[in-house]
């Protein structure tokens, strides 16, 4: 048994044991997620002799980042199957890591946001707290991370469907948690459950938030008529959900955030079903539309208008 094992090992080839002409070959080092795997299993093997963590804030934000790049790959490969671009996502999250944050901090120093933040401080009653974090916190925290969803739809037309907006979004809102994670982390004081939080879940909550918006920022790009409905829709759920997980707290919140997803995946298994229902009321609004102008132009006669001498030009 042994010998005849020894000469079936030596019946295969090495090039079929270790294909390296295909391991280095052009085609898979050219592909995308190859990289994204070796950058992200191997980053830690690389960060530590490359001396890329040096201090304690470089290993929070290393983390943040860590966690956060696997919450961009569930949404890339998993959720939008690959069909968006994946570098104008990556454009996004740094563009509200480092310039939306900045942007909440600004809003809240404005009325009347400065007298509903304090209202999300500890010692208020559940409304105080209710009020506090969905409009003092919930609406420009949203508003922030839909900011870049919305000049890529509006000013560069790079959403042309809602899986395009919501993934979008859900980078914009990894971005912001990791710009809030980093922060909270480093926080005088912080304890285990928060570095847990702002690592895995929040980040994650985050991205489903700004997700939800960005989904009918895309749905507004079918029916085009109803778009800033469409829009305001997406915005008031994304606000509702996220006041209510950051007021109520506990077992709650946790009702709060599955509902969240449950929600999200609910706009995902009818995407179909509600894109054809606005193309086909976008179709009827254009037809609608045709028809009146026919009607003016048949039934509404020109007015003429006299000139001062007395004939009608």
């Amino acid at each position: 048994m042994l010998s005849r094992t020894i000469s079936d090992i030596r019946g295969f080839s090495f090039r079929w044991v270790v294909p390296i002409d295909t391991a280095l070959s052009p085609a898979l080092l050219r592909n995308p997620t190859v990289w994204v795997m070796l950058l992200f299993g191997f980053y830690p093997l690389l960060a530590m002799p490359l001396k890329l963590i040096t201090s304690v804030e470089d290993l929070a934000r290393t983390l943040v980042i860590y966690c956060a790049l696997a919450w961009a790959g569930y949404f890339y490969y998993f959720v939008c199957k690959r069909s968006v671009d994946y570098l104008w996502g990556g454009a996004v999250m740094l563009f509200t890591a480092f310039v939306g944050i900045r942007l909440v901090y600004v809003l809240w120093g404005i009325p009347p946001f400065t007298f509903l933040r304090p209202m999300t401080d500890e010692g208020h009653d559940l409304v105080s707290h209710l009020v506090g974090y969905t409009f003092g916190v919930g609406v420009i925290e949203e508003l922030t991370k839909a900011v870049p969803v919305l000049v890529l739809a509006y000013a560069m037309a790079r959403v042309e469907k809602p899986l395009d907006g919501l993934f979008f979004g859900a980078m914009s809102g990894l971005g912001f948690g990791i710009a809030e994670g980093t922060q909270y982390i480093l926080a005088p004081g912080a304890n285990v459950v928060s570095v847990l939080l702002r690592l895995t879940t929040l980040p994650f909550a985050h991205a489903l938030w700004a997700g939800i918006v960005g989904y009918f920022v895309g749905l507004a790009q079918i029916n085009k008529k109803r778009g800033i409905a469409l829009i305001v829709i997406g915005y008031a759920v994304s606000v509702v959900c996220h006041g209510a997980y950051d007021a109520l707290g506990g077992i709650l919140s946790l009702c709060v955030a599955a509902f969240t997803y449950l929600l999200f995946s609910a706009y995902l298994e009818r995407s179909q079903q509600m894109v054809t229902e606005l193309a086909q009321a976008e179709q009827q609004a254009a037809r609608e539309t045709t028809l009146e102008q026919m009607f003016r132009d048949t039934y509404i006669p020109a007015v003429h208008v006299s000139s001062p001498t007395g004939s009608g030009q």
